[in-house]
């Protein structure tokens, strides 16, 4: 038995040694490619000197800590770099070419070999004991017998190494990004809490005009002192007093709930910010290896790279970097030759500039090169039937169509009409706007304008055939209020004037697959104007509800695919309103395309019949609700089976939906007791839980459960029709 305690041990051990030197690897790797990359280019040999000395202590820390968790491939390819760095001390001169070339190559064998790494450490985490132990010894072992073995060492080496991370370690601590989206989930749960209790006051204000109305009749309506209702009035009057004094204090706590609550929720975000030089990670290596392929000389310059971005749009932002910068080197810059002879400086610059914008981030990648070539442009756009246009900024954005490239050839850098149009899906998807400038022989310029946040957001509220929607305001460009003697018709179109400018008019609830505004009803007709492309259409909405700033869910992966659907966010009543995707709508619309949504807002089920919702999660619990009314049935909440029972006993409902895990009483236990209850023991009840296991599965229909559904595969179709059949 101590035998197996001390293996349990050593393994617990082994895996939290390696979770911190993967830590640190990741930290050695940007240190060995920042010094290189500035190594290859720097001219003075004292700055050369010390680059060489970081980057051989990088190497050596490395192999250090390589060798403590037995990663032995990382370990003998660090000792390869450190014999390379080892002839260039002392050395005076730029470093040579092929010297460089080698260097790389070696970190970039570090680089795939951590890669591998993290692969099987994420098996491990995941695989049974027996088959990570395999995996781990697979990933660990010795190099071929041609790599150069590593020198031997003290056995006090590996410790000296790793003290650096140690103290590390204790100022600062690493949490799992999955931690972070956990607490901000409960955070945005915590403050959509608080926004119901403060709405809960305007309720607690008419209690005490009630109190105050009958104390007034009954005051008036008494004959003399004697009379019960002058008695009642006085009760009344005295009520009326406590609930003053009780208001003051309510409104004080619960003024002081949400300014807590918005602090937390303020520093939980701030723990998912971090510096937007992140999303530039990998840059300056793409460039400076893509210039060499194309005999060019390329800077790279990155400004602003402090600004603080969510790490979500950092994630999410480095393909299209990637791509633009790319593609600024491959189209945009000439090579030296040509510089010189148009007496541009033969090292072309490109710049990536970060610039806080209020509550947006302006991000923008410019070159000094060549600038678009208009000409080609316009004629690329009539191939693909695309109508001329006439301003050099409406044929500058003809880049962003897809299959339209301006490559001479097919290369795999461009050519494959493929690019520029992902750049822009992606960004709209981050409910921002890409737009481009040129000028000939002087160079282009892409500006990226992004919320700072995803999670959080600005939005125009409107309500369609009685639903509510949020359109982001960096899309939502100006609200329109006009009469029907307004509109012009240019053949089937109709048109409203914006300002200066005309509009497709076009009714938003048509566009969403609902019932449509009536034409009576526009005599006093809102509108909501969006913008796609640099391209406005006017959108009918049944009534515009205000502008705020509004916390953003993500939707199941299944109702997330409904057309022009980007999240959800949560009212301070517990309705759920959708955020729409305003490029989407403007694009479908100027397009004419009124596509129904998939049906999360269709009504499969005509009669109101009672059902009961019960989740823990103020989330997931509005957000079922909100499908299953839409569904046309009658719905009540409740945030657990404690108090989901109660309400069963008190009130009639013909199902119940309700999760698993949650506290008080789980969905099991609530499951069994409906089936012992003698006048509930026939409800129908569907459980829907990440609990997706076949035990988890066979104890929910053992219990009693009429359906097991998975929220990983969530569909609110599916739910629609289970409830439906079972009814």
């Amino acid at each position: 038995m101590r035998g197996i305690e001390l293996g349990l041990d050593r393994d617990a051990l082994s895996k939290r040694l390696m979770g911190l030197f993967l830590g640190e690897l990741e930290e050695h790797e940007q240190t060995l490619e920042r010094d290189l990359l500035a190594l290859e280019r720097e001219q003075l040999d004292e700055a050369r000197f010390e680059l060489v000395e970081s980057v051989f202590r990088a190497a050596h820390s490395l192999k250090g800590a390589a060798r403590a968790v037995q990663a032995h491939t990382i370990e003998t390819i660090c000792h390869r770099l450190e014999q390379s760095l080892s002839t260039l001390r002392g050395q005076t001169g730029p470093v040579d070419p092929e010297r460089m070339r080698a260097l790389f190559a070696e970190f970039d064998a570090v680089k795939a070999a951590a890669a591998r790494l993290r692969v099987d450490a994420a098996l491990e985490r995941s695989a049974p004991a027996t088959q990570a132990t395999s995996s781990m010894a697979a990933a660990r072992a010795p190099a071929p017998p041609h790599s150069a073995p590593p020198p031997a060492q003290s056995p006090a080496a590996p410790a000296a190494q790793t003290a650096p991370a140690a103290q590390a370690e204790q100022r600062a601590a690493r949490v799992a990004t999955h931690k972070l989206d956990t607490l901000l989930a409960s955070s945005s749960d915590l403050v959509v809490a608080s926004s119901r209790v403060e709405a809960q006051l305007e309720q607690f204000a008419t209690l005490r005009e009630t109190a105050t109305r009958i104390a007034r009749v009954a005051r008036l309506a008494s004959a003399h002192e004697d009379d019960p209702l002058h008695a009642l009035a006085h009760s009344f009057l005295l009520l009326e007093r406590e609930l003053d004094a009780v208001g003051v204090g309510l409104r004080r706590e619960i003024g002081a709930v949400a300014g807590a609550t918005r602090r937390v929720d303020d520093e939980v975000r701030r723990l998912r910010m971090v510096p937007f030089g992140e999303a530039c990670a990998g840059l300056e290596r793409a460039v400076r290896d893509l210039a060499l392929s194309l005999d060019k000389e390329v800077q790279l310059v990155i400004e602003g790279e402090q600004v603080e971005l969510d790490r979500e749009l950092v994630q999410r932002l480095r393909d299209p970097l990637l791509h633009l910068v790319r593609n600024a080197v491959s189209h945009g810059l000439e090579s030296r030759a040509v510089r010189s002879a148009q007496g541009k400086p033969p090292v072309g610059r490109i710049t990536l500039r970060s610039t806080l914008r209020g509550s947006l981030v302006e991000l923008s990648i410019s070159d000094d090169g060549r600038g678009l070539d208009l000409a080609v442009i316009q004629e690329r756009a009539r191939a693909l039937g695309l109508p001329d246009a006439n301003l050099d900024d409406e044929i500058s954005a003809h880049v962003f169509v897809p299959g339209l490239s301006t490559a001479a050839t097919v290369t795999e850098i461009s050519g494959r009409g493929v690019g520029l149009d992902a750049v822009k899906r992606t960004v709209e998807g981050l409910h921002g706007t890409v737009s481009v400038s040129s000028q000939t022989g002087r160079g282009a310029s892409f500006t990226l304008s992004l919320p700072l946040t995803l999670s959080k957001l600005r939005c125009l509220f409107v309500r369609v055939a009685d639903k509510n929607f949020a359109v982001p305001t960096s899309h939502a460009v100006r609200v329109l209020r006009f009469k029907a003697d307004q509109i012009l018709h240019l053949g089937e179109r109709e048109l409203v004037r914006a300002e200066s400018e005309l509009v497709p008019l076009m009714s938003l609830a048509a566009l969403l697959g609902l019932p449509d505004v009536q034409r009576a009803d526009r005599e006093q007709a809102q509108a909501l104007v969006v913008s796609s492309a640099g391209r406005s259409v006017a959108l009918i909405a049944q009534e515009l509800l205000g502008e705020r700033e509004c916390i953003v869910h993500k939707l199941p992966a299944r109702v997330a695919q409904a057309h022009y659907v980007s999240g959800a966010t949560i009212l301070s009543l517990g309705q759920v309103a959708l955020v729409l995707n305003g490029s989407e709508l403007g694009r479908a619309a100027i397009a004419n395309v009124a596509r129904p949504t998939r049906s999360v807002f269709a009504a499969t089920v005509a009669s109101k019949r009672r059902v009961l919702v019960v989740d823990d999660s103020i989330t997931t619990r509005a957000l079922i609700k909100s499908i299953v009314e839409e569904g046309g049935y009658d719905v009540t909440a409740a945030r657990d089976g404690s108090e989901a029972f109660r309400l069963l006993q008190e009130q009639p409902f013909e199902l119940v939906v309700s999760d698993v895990q949650m506290p008080n009483m789980d969905g099991f236990a609530l499951t069994e007791n409906i089936r012992r209850h003698p006048t509930l023991a026939r409800t129908p009840v569907v459980l829907v839980t990440s609990l997706e296991g076949e035990h988890d599965r066979l104890r929910g229909l053992e219990a009693g459960a009429n359906a097991y559904l998975g929220k990983s595969a969530f569909d609110h179709r599916v739910l629609l029709e289970v409830i439906g059949g079972l009814l």
